[in-house]
C-alpha cells in the first residue's frame, strides 16, 4: 500500500493494482475455507470495472488497509463487521463511488458483484499465516 494505491503480487507472479484516484468500489469476499485457510479478501475495484486487486486480509502490508479505507466518505463499517462474521462464500460492498466526487452513504449490505474481478478465486495459492 502506498499513497498512490494498492498493489498485490499473487503467488503465480501476476501483479494486481488499483490507484486510489481510480477506486470505484470496495468489497469483501468471504469463503468457507477458514479458519485454517485465508477466508477474507478485500476487493478493490477500479472505475473501469476490470482493474483492481483482491487482498487477503492476512497479507503482508494489509494491516493498515482498513484504516485507510475507513477514510473514504460513506465507508460502511457495519458491513465490515458483518463480513468478518461470515463463514460462507459471500460478497459484501462496503463503499461505492456513485459519480465522480460523490459517494453513497449506505451501500447494499450484500451484493453479487457484476464486476469481473482480477483473480480467478481470491487467495488461490495463498496460505494463511
Amino acid at each position: 500500500m502506498t499513497p498512490d494505491g494498492v498493489t498485490r503480487f499473487r503467488p503465480d507472479g501476476v501483479r494486481e493494482s488499483v490507484r486510489w484516484d481510480q477506486l470505484a468500489e470496495v468489497g469483501i469476499h468471504t469463503t468457507d475455507d477458514g479458519p485454517w485457510s485465508e477466508d477474507f479478501f478485500w476487493l478493490l475495484i477500479a472505475s473501469d470495472g476490470i482493474a483492481g486487486c483482491a487482498v487477503p486480509n492476512g497479507a503482508e502490508g494489509a494491516d493498515g488497509l482498513l484504516a485507510t479505507l475507513q477514510k473514504l466518505p460513506g465507508f460502511d463499517n457495519e458491513t465490515v463487521v458483518e463480513a468478518m462474521g461470515s463463514t460462507t462464500n459471500a460478497q459484501f460492498v462496503c463503499w461505492k463511488r456513485t459519480t465522480p466526487g460523490k459517494t453513497i452513504s449506505r451501500p447494499d449490505k450484500r451484493h453479487r458483484s457484476r464486476h469481473r474481478h482480477p483473480t480467478r478465486r481470491p487467495g488461490a495459492g495463498v496460505r494463511a499465516r
